[in-house]
C-alpha cells in the first residue's frame, strides 16, 4: 500500500516467534467453511464471530499474538508543516482494547479467491494507552509535550478489505495478503495527554480541552495516518495467521 504523500507512518508490533516451517493446523474450535457451501458468506461471517474469542486470546501454536488487548511497541506519525494538524507524534508501548467487542456485520469473499472484505463495529469503546512524545502545531496552536495518554473512540464502525494472492511453498498453497486496507468512523473521539508543555497544568488542561472540542477536524486531518497505521499493524497480524496454514484448510474447497 502506499502512504499519503502528505505523512510518514511507521509500526512495530509485538510479534510472537514463528511457528515451524511444516503447515500448522487451525484449532478445533475455529470453524471453516466449504466453499461448495450455497451460503457461503453468511457462514464466513458466522465462522469469523464464533472465531474471534480465539483470535483474541492469541493461538500459541500458531505463534499468533493477542488481538486484545493488542500490543504495539511504537508507533509514529510525522505530518507535513503545512497541514493544519502539523505535528511528530511518537507513541510507545501503546496497548489497544476493545477490539474484542467487535460484531462482524457482513463479510463478503467469493470462493477460492483472495479478496476478503469485511464489515464490522465495536460494541465497546476501543482504546488505546501508551507513552507519547508529541510536538508540532494542532490547528495554529503549538503543542509539545511527553508522558502518557489515552485516547477512547465510540461507536467505532470499521470496513477491512484484504486483497492477496496465492503463495506456494513446499508444493502447499497460502493465502499472502498483499494489501490490507483499515478504514473506520466513530461519533466521537476522547483525547488526554499528560504532562503536555513541559507538566505545566494550566496550559496542558486548556490544550487538552481545546483538543476535544476540536476532536473531528484533528481525526479529520489524522485519519488517513491512523487508518494506514493499522492497516500496517493489522496485514502483519493476518500474515502471520495466512502464511501458515494452507488456504485449503482455511477455506476448503467440498
Amino acid at each position: 500500500m502506499v502512504s499519503p504523500p502528505s505523512s510518514a507512518v511507521s509500526v512495530v508490533l509485538l510479534m510472537a516467534a514463528a511457528a515451524a516451517a511444516a503447515p500448522a493446523q487451525l484449532p478445533a474450535e475455529m470453524k471453516t467453511c466449504k466453499q461448495t457451501d450455497p451460503k457461503y458468506v453468511q457462514c464466513l461471517k458466522i465462522a469469523l464471530q464464533d472465531s474471534l474469542p480465539t483470535l483474541v486470546k492469541g493461538v500459541r501454536s500458531l505463534g499468533t499474538q493477542p488481538i486484545d488487548p493488542l500490543k504495539i511497541v511504537a508507533l509514529s506519525i510525522a505530518e507535513e508543516k503545512n497541514k493544519p494538524v502539523a505535528v511528530n507524534l511518537d507513541f510507545s508501548d501503546v496497548t489497544i482494547s476493545g477490539v474484542g467487542s467487535s460484531v462482524i456485520d457482513a463479510v463478503e469473499m467469493t470462493p477460492g479467491s483472495y479478496d476478503i472484505k469485511i464489515i464490522a463495529h465495536a460494541a465497546s469503546p476501543v482504546t488505546m494507552n501508551g507513552n507519547y512524545k508529541l510536538e508540532g502545531k494542532v490547528l495554529a496552536l503549538p503543542i509539545q509535550g511527553m508522558g502518557d495518554c489515552n485516547i477512547t473512540i465510540s461507536n467505532t464502525a470499521v470496513e477491512l478489505l484484504l486483497k492477496g494472492a496465492p503463495l506456494e511453498q513446499d508444493g502447499t498453497t497460502y493465502f499472502d495478503v498483499k494489501d490490507f486496507k483499515f478504514s473506520f468512523t466513530t461519533d466521537r473521539v476522547y483525547l488526554t495527554f499528560n504532562n503536555l508543555f513541559n507538566g505545566d497544568k494550566a496550559l496542558g488542561d486548556n490544550m487538552n480541552k481545546f483538543l476535544n472540542d476540536n476532536w473531528e477536524e484533528i481525526l479529520k486531518e489524522l485519519r488517513p495516518t491512523i487508518e494506514e497505521a493499522f492497516s500496517v499493524a493489522f496485514k502483519d497480524i493476518s500474515n502471520n495467521l495466512f502464511h501458515k496454514v494452507p488456504y485449503n484448510d482455511i477455506f476448503p474447497p467440498k
